[in-house]
């Protein structure tokens, strides 16, 4: 399968999940108008048709975050025999190789390579539950990918219009002023 192929079927799949959580969104608000102890982790897995296994997750702080912060919605899967992820944000498919995760391991979690306790699909919903909020500086084709997010920066490279591939992470220690 090429990349294009799975931007497709990840975007595909997302349509599915994104029905289901509507769906499910007034049960959710319920449950969190009566939570009382914060800080708060929620999470759960939804297998779509297509046996695609996603993971959704919800982390707030405080009461006062439950209206800021949106649910990730995560695909993590084994592409060419190495643990991936897949996300859509703003219609856009973010493919996070398993590289990725090894940087985000080493620089923000400071996690060696050779030490790694979480790995794979641990490493991967880590990083999605504490930055579920990606946002990126430009969304010009020609331009790579550059995004930030709490922990810090990632950038990449264009795929297709549909996608892009995150390649590395920056930690905000190692980011610089310019």
């Amino acid at each position: 399968m090429t990349l294009e192929e799975l931007i497709l079927e990840i975007k595909t799949d997302f349509k599915e999940v994104r029905g289901r959580w509507t769906k499910f969104l007034p049960k959710f608000k319920k449950i969190i108008q009566k939570r009382t102890r914060y800080p708060w982790l929620w999470n759960t897995t939804i297998k779509t048709r297509r046996y695609n296994e996603w993971y959704l997750s919800f982390f707030a702080d405080s009461k006062k975050e439950v209206n800021i912060v949106r649910p990730s919605f995560t695909l993590c899967f084994t592409y060419q025999g190495q643990p991936w992820a897949g996300t859509v944000i703003d219609g856009q498919v973010l493919l996070f190789p398993s590289h990725f995760f090894e940087r985000y391991g080493e620089r923000c979690l400071k996690i060696h390579k050779d030490q790694a306790i979480a790995a794979g699909k641990d490493m991967m919903k880590l990083f999605f539950i504490m930055n579920s909020n990606c946002c990126f500086f430009n969304n010009q084709k020609g331009d790579n990918v550059r995004g930030y997010c709490y922990d810090g920066m990632f950038l990449g490279d264009w795929i297709n219009e549909n996608g892009r591939i995150v390649k590395t992470f920056i930690s905000r220690k190692e980011m610089k002023i310019n």
